[in-house]
């Protein structure tokens, strides 16, 4: 089986492309980089896999950093929308299409693990969001 492995990995595997990445205690440890016979393949401390952003502590603070921020940037054009005189059904059509899905994305896999503090940091763009944008319509957004 493991040579089947090699063979696979030598004529399969672009190390370009592929990373390692150590969950746990192990990550602080001076281990060995894998290499395979295409050559090394890079040890990273997060990246992003399937719209979800992994760091080697699984503590999920570059996620919430990164969906806060983007969801930040929606907020602001949504704000934008409202000042250009946008009807408020368009608003709330867009909070709904493009905001709250993104701020939700896989939510039962990371949503159990995250500190308050993070949690206040998501909750903070949708509260302002329903109070400053949304308020006249709040009560017809589904929770």
């Amino acid at each position: 089986m493991p040579d089947i492995l090699v063979g696979y990995c030598s004529e399969n595997t672009q190390t370009y492309k592929t990373k390692e990445m150590i969950f746990g205690s192990l990550s602080t440890a001076n281990l060995p980089l894998l290499s395979i016979s295409a050559g090394s393949v890079e040890r990273v401390s997060s990246f992003k896999l399937l719209g979800l952003n992994f760091d080697a502590s699984l503590s999920w603070s570059v996620h919430i950093t990164i969906i806060a921020t983007k969801a930040s940037k929606r907020l602001y054009f949504l704000k934008q929308l409202k000042r250009a005189g946008v009807p408020a059904q368009q608003l709330l059509h867009f909070y709904a299409t493009e905001i709250r899905p993104f701020l939700e994305y896989c939510a039962p896999v990371w949503h159990y693990a995250i500190t308050r503090s993070q949690a206040e940091q998501l909750g903070v763009d949708t509260k302002a969001c329903y109070s400053h944008y949304l308020s006249f319509h709040s009560r017809h957004v589904i929770y």
